[in-house]
């Protein structure tokens, strides 16, 4: 993973980490994303990485957001598909979930 992602990835965490516990900060992520990334000290990262926040804090649906399509699947690594599959998440370190329709 590039050293550029690397940053991303530790900069959303922070976000996301703010946001958790903020409502002030959760709504300056809603409204503008590169504010965001001001407000934690990433002010490069504003106007080059754009991306959005949405809160789905109450909602019986939640939004779930598919991997990036991969254009050679068999040259990936057991590592890389668990990542694909689930087995983690690369912005919030998370592991493997269970996703229901209820």
């Amino acid at each position: 993973m590039p050293n550029h992602e690397l940053e991303v990835n530790a900069a959303v965490r922070e976000i996301l980490r703010r946001s958790a516990a903020d409502a002030d900060f959760r709504q300056l992520a809603i409204k503008s994303s590169a504010a965001a990334f001001e407000a934690i000290g990433r002010k490069d990262m504003a106007a080059t990485t754009p991306m959005s926040f949405i809160d789905n804090y109450g909602k019986s649906n939640k939004t779930i957001v598919l991997p990036d399509l991969i254009s050679n699947p068999e040259a990936l690594t057991e590592e890389a598909l668990d990542q694909v599959a689930g087995g983690s998440c690369t912005v919030t370190s998370c592991g493997t979930s269970k996703v229901s329709d209820e």
